[in-house]
């Protein structure tokens, strides 16, 4: 199979990401043939605004005839989709996934034998609403596609997602788990944190005068799925009970400074985070 020939994708979720990666293909290659499913039939509509040329009812009909099947269901259903999609797609067909969680998916497919080459992956792109009404391709520009193979990653599917703008990465399923727990995960956790705090003060209170751009950053993440962020719980709890322990420690610090008046030693480690988030931003920008 040639690059040439991965024009026949099918897409399985037609939520946030599974409808963005649709409508950047259709940009991006308007003559690819682009088919999806969802368990909710309104998808359908996606039909209607272009991002995808046929929407079908079933797994079996998405996956027939087509030379890529993207598989944008929720984590915890990622594996059963698997299952049901080898049963059915061709052996020559490509198989990936964009679950931000990898190493359950692998550890699976190591002791599987599927026929078909599967290629678990994650673009880093997405926002904090919901559902396919939401979705655009402008999410998924130039944004990484990090994949996490158990083999060599055929020339195709990489130039392919070169051919979409994404940025192709290699990584290890554990340190990808790890990282993106740390960038992705934890900062959702700790929006809904301080969200709850929030949400502690009675009532009758008004904080509308206060609420600055900075909270509304910071919180910006509670927004987000909450089915997403309990899947991303689960699945990647060991990496999070390691950093929400380090959150604590880093509370605790700070308690134990403030508590103390050592306002010196609170300056260094205002200046640490400040001079680490401006190296940061340069490596993003």
């Amino acid at each position: 199979m040639t690059v040439q020939q991965i024009k026949h994708i099918g897409i399985i979720g037609m939520g946030l990401i599974g409808g963005s990666f649709a409508a950047l293909i259709k940009e991006k290659q308007s003559g690819y043939i682009v088919k999806g499913y969802d368990v909710d039939p309104a998808a359908a509509k996606l039909v209607q605004h272009g991002m995808l040329d046929i929407y079908c009812e079933s797994i079996q009909n998405v996956v027939k005839d087509v030379d890529l099947v993207i598989i944008a269901t929720p984590i915890d259903s990622v594996i059963e989709t698997i299952k049901t999609v080898t049963d059915y797609a061709s052996p020559e067909t490509l198989i990936t996934d964009v679950a931000s969680v990898k190493a359950p998916i692998v550890d699976h497919l190591q002791q599987a034998n599927y026929a078909q080459t599967i290629i678990p992956g994650h673009p880093m792109g997405g926002s904090d609403q919901i559902g396919f009404a939401n979705a655009s391709a402008q999410y998924l520009y130039n944004t990484h596609y990090l994949i996490t193979p158990l083999g060599k990653v055929p020339n195709q599917f990489k130039q392919f997602l070169e051919s979409l703008s994404f940025i192709v990465a290699e990584i290890e399923a554990q340190k990808h788990d790890q990282l993106v727990g740390m960038t992705s995960h934890l900062p959702y956790l700790m929006s809904v944190m301080l969200m709850n705090i929030l949400g502690s003060v009675p009532d009758n209170v008004d904080l509308g005068p206060v609420l600055g751009p900075g909270i509304k950053d910071m919180t910006r993440l509670s927004q987000s799925s909450v089915d997403w962020g309990r899947s991303v719980s689960q699945a990647n709890k060991e990496t999070l009970m390691e950093l929400l322990t380090a959150v604590k420690a880093q509370a605790n610090d700070l308690i134990e400074i403030i508590n103390k008046e050592e306002w010196n030693k609170l300056a260094e480690r205002l200046n640490n985070a400040q001079q680490l988030r401006q190296r940061l931003v340069k490596t993003i920008s």
